[in-house]
């Protein structure tokens, strides 16, 4: 199942943050949840292909930057690049505003390592960022139904051991 149930849990403390007004909590979850969701979905593309746990964790260790799974890993793994996904799926935009929002997220929690540090992540960014987790459902939706659930199908005569 996609998501998977300890992250529709944490959408429904994000979703109850945002009720109670904590906008840059909001921000600062979802950008961080959008990340967990693409570092969930790459091992499920793995595992499709046969990939081990070990050879899994190995890889998403190695790469543990967001920019290079979306820029690197995830085309390598798919023959498609994000952006090309996520414009195929109807959100031709949605990669530009996730590293909008990521880029906001770091400039409000660190300091001397990103120019313009942001004081407040206020509720425009909050209730942008409950969009973009709302599109991101979508997109990954159709990712796993292209390179998971595909690929489950097609490998069922030639498991790899």
């Amino acid at each position: 199942m996609f998501p998977p149930d300890r992250l529709r849990r944490v959408d429904e403390r994000i979703r109850r943050y945002d009720a109670d007004g904590e906008s840059e909590v909001v921000v600062i979850l979802v950008a961080t949840f959008l990340e967990s969701l693409m570092e969930d979905m790459l091992a499920r593309i793995m595992a499709a292909e046969g990939a081990s746990v070990q050879l899994r964790a190995a890889v998403l260790d190695t790469l543990r930057s967001v920019g290079q799974r979306i820029g690197k890993l995830f085309p390598t793994l798919t023959g498609v690049a994000f952006e090309d996904a996520a414009a195929e799926a109807g959100l031709p935009e949605f990669p530009r505003r996730w590293r909008t929002l990521r880029a906001e997220r770091n400039s409000f929690i660190h300091d001397a390592a990103f120019e313009g540090t942001r004081e407040v992540l206020g509720a425009s960014s909050a209730k942008k960022a409950l969009e973009l987790l709302d599109e991101a459902y979508r997109l990954f939706a159709r990712i796993n139904n292209r390179f998971v659930a595909g690929y489950r199908h097609r490998r069922r005569d030639d498991e790899r051991p």
